[in-house]
This record gives C-alpha cells, sequence and structure tokens, in this order.
C-alpha cells in the first residue's frame, strides 16, 4: 500500500512540476506620494505547459488606491486577434478588481512573462505599507485567479500567487507635461521618455488626456491603449510609443507621473510636416512669440496644458505687440488634466491684424505649461513648435543655424523683464568656429551684432536665404536674462528650436527608417576654445540600452569656442547601419572635463524637426 502512495505522490510531484504556474504583482517602487499614478506589473509563468489565458483578481486597499487603467502595451498577450484586456471590472466599493487577457492557441510558455499593468492613483498617505493581493485558494476555484493551459478544455494550472506592498507618503507627485499631443487623419504622434540618471531606475505612468481631460483611447506601437501606459526605464535608457496615425484628428495631451523627473520629447508627423518639442515646463509667467499673415496662409498659436486635478478658470492672457503694447486680452478655461488650444484668432477673436508679429503672454497665479504652434503653406512642410520663453538666460547657445540655397534662419529674442533693458550681442559661428557673414534683416552682419531690446519686447533676425549654403551655430550674450529660438525653414520644411544649455553629458533620442527615408543628425558645439575629442555611445532602446557602436570624433575649438560636429547618425556609425534597415534609440555622450551644448535634427521625406537633448545626471 505505502508503495502505490508513493507512486500516486510522485505522480502528482510530476504534474505539478509539468503544469504548474504562478501569478506575481511587482511595484518597482516601495512608496509613492499622495496624489501619483503608478503602475502594478502582473507577470506569470508557465513552467513548460503553453498557456492561452490569464485571469488575474486583484485585492487592494479602496482607502488609500483608485483603480484608473490597464496598460497591455508590450503585453506577452498582445495580437492582432482581438483587443487585451479581454475583460477589466472594477469593483470600488469593494477594493476588488478583475483582468482577463488572452491569445489563440498555441498561446505562451515560458517564466516571468508579462501580462500587463494596472494603473492606479494613491488618493489619501498611510504611516505603513500597504498590500496588493492575488485573490487565490487552489487551482479550478471559480471566481478567483487562473491560469488556462492551452487543452480546449479550460484546465486551470496556476498553483501560486505573489502579492506586493507599497508606502503612500505625504508629497507633491512628480509631472512631466507635454502641451500637445494628437492622432488621426495622417498626424502620427511619437512620445519618447529617457532616464537621464546615471544611477537610479525610473518608473511611473503616462496619462493620454483629450482636451477635456478625458482618457484618451490610442493605438500605441499596435496596441489598443485606453489612456495609460506604464513604464519602466534603467539608468541612461529610453523608449518611445507612436501611434497609427487613423481615424479622425483628436488632440490632446500627455502628462507623465514617476517617482523622479524623467525627461522626454513628443515628436508629430504629420501631412503639413514634422514637428518635434521637449516638455512644457509649468510657469505662473511666460512669452510665447506668435505671428500671422493672411496672405501666406500662415498662423500660429498656442497650447496650454493643465496638469492638475482641477479645473482652471478664469486664466487671463495677453497678445502683446513686438514692443510689449497689449493690444487685446482674452479668458480661457482649462480643464483638469485637460488642454485649451487653439491659434490667434480664436484666443483673441476681436483681433484681425494681418501680418502680424508679436507675443502672447501670461501671468497668472497658477502654473500652467505651454508651446508655441505654427502653420503656413510657404513651404512644403512648415507645421513646427516652439517652446515658450519664461526668466531666460544670459547666456543662450543654439547648436543650428543654417542660410542659403533657399534655407533661411529667423533668430527670436524676448526681454522678459519688465523695467530693465537688454544689451545683447549676437555671435555667429560656422562649423569651425570662425565668425559667420550672414545677411539678417537686410544688413551683412559679419559675425556679431549688437542689439538694444527695451523690456518686454521682441527682436527678430532673419536672414534672407540667398546664395551657398553654410551653416553653424549662434551664441547670444546679454547683461540680463533674454529668452529666445530659432526657427528654420526651406523647401525641405520649417523647424523651432529653443536654446541649447551648456552640458557635460546628454542623451540625444535618434531615428533611422531607409523606407520611410528618415534620419537623425546631431549638432554638438564645443563651448572650449580648443579642440576636443569625444566618444558617441549608439545605444538600442529598451531595458538594457545595449551599445550597439561607438565613435571617437573631433571637435574644432574656434577663437571663442563654438567649433561645431554635424552628421547624420548613418554617418556617424556607418559600419552599424550598413544593411540596416530601421533602428531607434539614444546617442549617449559623456565628456565630463569640458562643455558641450547640442541639438537634435530629424529629417524626414518632406520635412524636418529638431529635438532637445536631454541631460545627464
Amino acid at each position: 500500500m505505502k508503495k502505490y502512495l508513493f507512486s500516486i505522490l510522485l505522480l502528482i510531484f510530476a504534474i505539478s512540476l509539468m503544469f504548474g504556474a504562478s501569478l506575481t504583482l511587482k511595484s518597482p517602487n516601495t512608496t509613492v506620494v499622495n496624489g501619483q499614478y503608478f503602475p502594478i506589473f502582473i507577470y506569470f509563468s508557465s513552467g513548460s505547459s503553453n498557456v492561452v489565458a490569464c485571469d488575474a483578481v486583484i485585492q487592494y486597499d479602496n482607502n488609500l488606491f483608485e483603480v484608473c487603467g490597464f496598460d497591455p502595451v508590450d503585453s506577452v498577450f498582445s495580437n492582432s486577434s482581438f483587443s487585451n484586456p479581454i475583460y477589466f471590472n472594477v469593483d470600488e466599493s469593494n477594493g476588488r478588481l478583475e483582468v482577463i487577457c488572452g491569445i489563440p492557441t498555441p498561446g505562451v510558455v515560458g517564466d516571468n512573462l508579462y501580462m500587463g499593468a494596472v494603473i492606479f492613483r494613491a488618493k489619501n498617505f498611510t504611516s505603513s505599507p500597504a498590500n496588493f493581493n492575488l485573490v487565490f485558494t487552489s487551482s479550478g476555484q471559480s471566481g478567483e485567479s487562473h491560469v488556462i493551459l492551452d487543452d480546449g478544455n479550460g484546465t486551470d494550472i496556476l498553483d501560486s500567487v505573489s502579492g506586493c506592498s507599497l508606502g503612500v507618503e505625504d508629497g507633491t507627485p512628480q509631472i512631466t507635461s507635454f502641451a500637445q499631443f494628437a492622432d488621426g487623419i495622417g498626424y502620427i504622434s511619437t512620445v519618447t521618455l529617457v532616464n537621464p540618471y546615471r544611477d537610479k531606475t525610473l518608473t511611473g505612468a503616462i496619462l493620454l488626456k483629450k482636451s477635456d481631460g478625458s482618457e484618451y483611447d490610442v493605438d500605441l506601437n499596435g496596441v489598443k491603449c485606453k489612456g495609460y501606459v506604464a513604464f519602466e526605464l534603467p539608468p541612461l535608457c529610453g523608449y518611445s510609443w507612436s501611434t497609427d496615425g487613423l481615424g479622425d484628428l483628436t488632440s490632446g495631451t500627455v502628462q507623465v507621473y514617476s517617482n523622479y523627473k524623467v525627461e522626454g520629447t513628443v515628436l508629430f508627423d504629420s501631412p503639413y510636416g514634422t514637428a518635434g518639442v521637449g516638455d512644457s515646463v509649468l510657469h505662473s509667467r511666460f512669452f510665447a512669440p506668435v505671428e500671422k499673415n493672411e496672405d501666406e496662409n500662415l498662423n500660429s498659436g498656442m497650447a496650454f496644458v493643465n496638469s492638475s486635478d482641477s479645473d482652471i478658470n478664469g486664466v487671463d492672457l495677453y497678445l502683446l505687440d513686438s514692443s510689449g503694447n497689449v493690444l487685446s486680452t482674452s479668458t480661457i478655461n482649462i480643464p483638469a488634466h485637460g488642454q485649451a488650444i487653439g491659434y490667434i484668432d480664436n484666443f483673441f477673436p476681436d483681433f484681425s491684424q494681418s501680418p502680424f508679429e508679436g507675443m502672447i503672454y501670461y501671468d497668472g497665479e497658477t502654473s500652467i505649461g505651454g508651446i508655441v504652434l505654427r502653420d503656413g503653406e510657404e513651404s512644403n512642410g512648415s507645421f513646427a513648435t516652439m517652446p515658450v520663453i519664461e526668466n531666460g538666460n544670459k547666456d543662450l547657445y543654439f547648436a543650428q543655424f543654417a542660410d542659403g540655397s533657399g534655407i533661411y534662419s529667423v533668430i527670436t529674442l524676448v526681454n522678459p523683464s519688465e523695467q530693465s533693458s537688454a544689451n545683447v550681442k549676437v555671435h555667429l559661428y560656422g562649423e569651425d568656429g570662425s565668425p559667420l557673414s550672414v545677411d539678417l534683416n537686410g544688413e551683412v552682419v559679419n559675425g556679431e551684432k549688437d542689439l538694444t531690446i527695451p523690456p518686454k519686447s521682441m527682436v527678430k533676425l532673419k536672414s534672407d536665404g540667398v546664395g551657398d549654403l553654410t551653416s553653424g551655430n549662434v551664441y547670444v550674450e546679454s547683461n540680463i536674462p533674454v529668452g529666445g529660438t530659432i526657427m528654420f525653414s526651406g523647401s525641405a520644411g520649417t523647424a523651432g528650436v529653443g536654446a541649447s544649455k551648456p552640458l557635460k553629458g546628454f542623451l540625444a533620442p535618434v531615428e533611422y527608417n531607409r523606407d520611410g527615408n528618415v534620419n537623425t543628425g546631431l549638432a554638438i558645439i564645443n563651448l572650449e576654445s580648443s579642440q576636443i575629442t569625444i566618444t558617441l555611445k549608439l545605444k538600442s532602446f529598451g531595458r538594457d540600452g545595449t551599445i550597439v557602436a561607438e565613435k571617437e570624433v573631433e571637435i574644432p575649438g574656434g577663437q571663442n569656442g563654438n567649433g561645431e560636429y554635424v552628421r547624420f547618425i548613418t554617418d556617424i556609425f556607418p559600419d552599424y547601419f550598413s544593411g540596416k534597415n530601421s533602428f531607434k534609440g539614444i546617442v549617449q555622450l559623456d565628456v565630463q572635463d569640458y562643455n558641450v551644448a547640442a541639438t537634435v535634427i530629424r529629417a524626414g521625406k518632406d520635412s524636418y524637426a529638431t529635438l532637445p537633448v536631454v541631460e545627464i545626471k
């Protein structure tokens, strides 16, 4: 009898090894702050068995947390047969949720497989950690968690679960906002997030919101997403999410909640051009250079973002001429987690002057984010975005300037001071660091130009685009802080960029697509007086951030520094890109002993855009 009992136990043990599966909840954080959105990741292991579905029932403390949504992007269950999750139900009153994901036969097999992430929001704080538990007693119990075997019989092989715990502290959430995001009728938006820290892992939740603050349902990386995306980025790594551009055009915002400050960009590809912008830093006062010319079908305006949980009502805007005189006023409201977007005509309907160059000015008690939107038909791909100008700096560096062969550049400088005039010297340098001779506003400028900008006023310097193409960079020095942008325009498109600050290391998101005629370049200024040697590292997107290529390059110094290195990534790393059709990743530069400034230049088939680099911290 004992012999038979022993044999039966061995058989049960063997079946357990073959079919035993587990479900696990993981939180990269040990604590979050009150008001923070954060992910709880769900993983499972199927042993050596193929499974077609996972059913996770999660118990949580509803006094501390509320469920916002589920992120299926990058799940092993992502497929074109049907949208995941198949089922998502939240019982708020009992602090219980159920999520089911599945995939057709033959299913999936393996250990530590990613099912997806539940996005929570902390709504109260506590002195002790709270638990997130998977509800499970034993295999086959109805109404609890399951892992379903691919046997056609719905066999449940789940035999173990593990939860996680999380503390909630009182504090202010870390938010990175992007004031504009759009998808539909050919508009494709790509959100890129980068971890700038050498020793910290970034984790958090991306909120995609329509203008009214409601959830933005959109296809991301080929997977249907209902307004929330989870992420986890190891040090000095990055990742991107792209829409499909299908359906009706819908505008909105991107708001990223994270454990530490995350950096990133949003890139817009559209039938009207390509534009890119960094995050919209929240300010209580800023200037936004705008223009309008009905004869050229040129117009510009702004997108404002409210990243708070409450509506912002009674936001006063002022339309100023280039000398700071108030021409019109308006009052707008911005919904919680929403957006206010419009052209000059929309915000100031009583103003009809054309042509017009001036500024939209905001000065209020509440901090909001914003970017400038510019659209016109003076060239192909004339859609551009530019940052707003807050307090400014005494030194501004623009890593790219071009003139000739039909390409012209416009340098816009703003003095944000209420009382003092800015005495400014604009320096123009070629790539070798020597002075650059350029026609600006009809005057030939040999390397430098002095300006005086009155308080709350704006000055524009426009090159004529005549002659052979020359490129270089611009350095602006001032007795008081000023702000500025550069816009490039020509037959290949229009792009706008803010100033680049001195850095000792940066991460630059890059992309290459042979079939789409997409390539990315870097413009790097040497801010030292002598030549420097730097090493550029090409890293793939993803959690490991694998270095796939390296290149050592030299950058001249010039009389006052400002020698420059400008190359496409295919020219920097020719061996790696030989025969390669596509790539998304990061170029990393660590100089330590030198100061540089840089910008990213993305060229497409009919347009180009400029993007800021991310400072390594």
